[in-house]
């Protein structure tokens, strides 16, 4: 049971702040659904409620599906989400309820759908730098194969079925990309995919 810290004044502040219900949750220690109510009292009307047919998600439906068959063929989901000014996440939804893909994305090798640049599309769709140079092989090197978030060493060979384990290292930007972190040397660490999945797109992370 959720037991808020603060008014709904706080709550409402906090969901103007972050635009978000999870994240203000978060900062008030309440659930979800006591954010809405506070945020529906003061006559706020929530993000992602205005709109039908996108899911429930954060952005604008602002992509027919006729269009997006067409912009498939030569663009990427992020180049996508980019032009339309939409969430990455909602591109995703109605690529997979039309039962397709874009044509840039290629099997890796361990038989899951992704694209080659995949941080190359993320720095453009966010406007950020990038520096092909950085890459995972050269960043367990660097850091010497321990996770910066955690102090503890990273395990190449952690997966789980045909996916990566929790141990798993990963690239993890400082500042997030979506933050206007940069995708380069300065901006970059090793990170277990689990402490990398805690942190998220924040700063810092408490494990």
């Amino acid at each position: 049971m959720f037991t808020t810290k603060y008014n709904e004044k706080d709550c409402v502040q906090a969901y103007l702040d972050t635009r978000s219900q999870t994240k203000a949750a978060e900062i008030c220690g309440c659930s979800r659904e006591t954010i809405a109510r506070a945020v529906r009292k003061a006559g706020i009307q929530l993000d992602g409620r205005k709109f039908k047919g996108n899911g429930g998600g954060g952005s604008e439906s602002k992509i027919t599906d006729m269009e997006l068959l067409e912009e498939a063929k030569i663009m990427t989901r992020f180049e996508i989400a980019r032009k339309y000014n939409m969430n990455v996440c909602n591109i995703d939804r109605k690529l997979y309820r039309l039962g397709i893909r874009c044509v840039k994305a290629e099997k890796s090798k361990n038989g899951r759908i992704g694209s080659g640049h995949h941080y190359h599309e993320r720095a453009i769709a966010y406007n950020v730098k990038y520096d092909p140079d950085v890459s995972l092989k050269k960043l367990i090197l660097r850091d010497f194969g321990i996770c910066q978030i955690c102090g503890k060493p990273i395990e190449k060979s952690s997966f789980i079925g045909k996916g990566c384990g929790l141990l798993y290292p990963t690239i993890d930007h400082i500042i997030p990309l979506s933050k206007g972190g940069n995708h380069t040397w300065d901006n970059v660490q090793l990170a277990h995919m689990k402490c990398n999945s805690m942190k998220g797109d924040r700063m810092e992370v408490i494990v």
